[in-house]
């Protein structure tokens, strides 16, 4: 048909075929892309069923509280109060007050069905909350529903605090005004934490007062690290002074 004989018509027949075939080849790689660029596909019976994924993990705050539930209507006061632990841990840490109430709240029924060494922990920790709740802004307390509690002060004054004896007075005290006299707050400071000691330890309502009052002349003239810990010192003669207006007069 070519005008060609036999053998060269063989011979052309072969290059051409090879022509179109690395023709058809090039043009349908470039098409599709290298084999390198393309997406490897995974074939769908090999991705696990929904059913079988791991559950995805629950926070630890709402897993402690949720034994701890548990562990109440199992009749296990022990287990919960050990998870009510672990709960207010990450709460404080965290300052999460909705989860430091809820401890609180469940601190109650565990104490009620607890006996002996596990009751009075109990109560003992849900007084432990109780001052951390209190250590939160006001406006927050406010917002979730805490009543603001009556100032100390006022409370123990209102009971009849008695007066100090100057005579008798804890020579702290004595030493702690005229360090804030010279404006020595590290001085004050020191001298006071002594004085709050033996106020505490010998139920002197009076000298208490007089503790809190020259810390608050102390966190005022400090700065620093002593501004702070003057601030720390006033929050534990507040919960002293709670503490001594909650016991019945003598």
């Amino acid at each position: 048909m070519l005008g060609l004989d036999q053998a060269r018509a063989i011979v052309f027949g072969l290059v051409a075929g090879a022509a179109i075939a690395l023709f058809v080849y090039l043009r349908g790689a470039a098409l599709d892309g290298a084999p390198i660029e393309r997406p490897r596909l995974v074939p769908l019976r090999h991705a696990a069923p929904v059913s079988q994924r791991a559950p995805q993990p629950t926070p630890a705050r709402a897993r402690d509280l949720f034994r701890a539930r548990v562990a109440l209507t199992d009749g296990d006061p022990d287990a919960a109060l050990h998870w009510l632990r672990e709960a207010e841990r990450v709460a404080v840490a965290q300052r999460r007050l909705d989860e430091l109430l809820e401890v609180r709240e469940l601190l109650g029924p565990v104490a009620e069905r607890a006996r002996g060494r596990t009751e009075e922990a109990a109560r003992h920790f849900a007084r432990v909350v109780d001052e951390k709740v209190r250590t939160f802004p006001a406006e927050e307390l406010a917002a979730a529903g805490v009543p603001a509690e009556p100032d100390p002060v006022a409370l123990l004054l209102a009971h009849g605090a008695p007066t100090v004896d100057e005579r008798h007075k804890t020579r702290e005290l004595v030493r702690a005004r005229a360090a804030l006299d010279r404006n020595d707050a590290d001085a004050a400071l020191h001298e006071l934490r002594e004085a709050r000691r033996v106020a505490v330890a010998q139920r002197k309502a009076g000298e208490l007062l007089e503790v809190n009052e020259l810390l608050a002349r102390t966190t005022a003239a400090s700065t620093g690290r002593t501004h702070e810990l003057a601030r720390h010192l006033a929050s534990e003669v507040e919960r002293d002074l709670r503490t001594l207006a909650a016991e019945p007069a003598h």
